[in-house]
């Protein structure tokens, strides 16, 4: 099995706040990041839920990165629209409503499962990774660390917050 490695995780990189925006400009621009960083991207829930006149939508996305043949980036984004409405602007249609997002960081090795084999790989798998390839590690966290940055800081920019250094 390949082992997922979280880099960040948790609340400490979060976009919350009432807003109105466009949902598809939003949805292009973070697929345009996705592309433009060589990512998969996979929409991997969507969840829509209807009350009255209020409406709430739960969306994760998963963008993956093949950075060679034993390592993976994994960047998550889970987005929350709650109590939200469509609101007729000058320039279309947009949504008005509680938004949050999450972003996540991980770096996967092995996601290939080829040294899963037998024990010794496994166990041989562990040793390189934890004594042998540190510098190399680093450095991938540090590049998906970026990454995170640099989408945060995109995601921001479009719903005109501040940016994160």
């Amino acid at each position: 099995m390949a082992e997922t490695d979280w880099v960040i995780r948790g609340d400490k990189f979060v976009i919350q706040k009432k807003a109105q925006f466009s949902m598809i400009e939003l949805y292009r621009t973070l697929k345009a990041w996705f592309d433009l960083h060589s990512y998969n991207f996979y929409e991997k829930e969507y969840e829509d839920t209807v009350r009255g006149d209020k409406k709430s939508v739960s969306i994760k996305w998963e963008g993956q990165k093949p950075v060679d043949n034993y390592t993976k980036f994994l960047i998550n984004l889970s987005i929350s629209l709650k109590n939200y409405q469509i609101v007729d602007t000058k320039k279309g249609k947009t949504v008005e409503g509680d938004l949050k997002i999450k972003y996540d960081a991980a770096i996967q090795s092995d996601y290939e499962e080829r040294w899963e084999n037998n024990a010794f790989f496994k166990f041989t798998r562990g040793i390189f990774d934890k004594f042998i390839s540190t510098g190399k590690r680093e450095r991938h966290e540090k590049e998906i660390t970026e990454d995170l940055h640099d989408i945060f800081n995109r995601t921001k920019s479009y719903l005109n917050l501040q940016k994160f250094k």
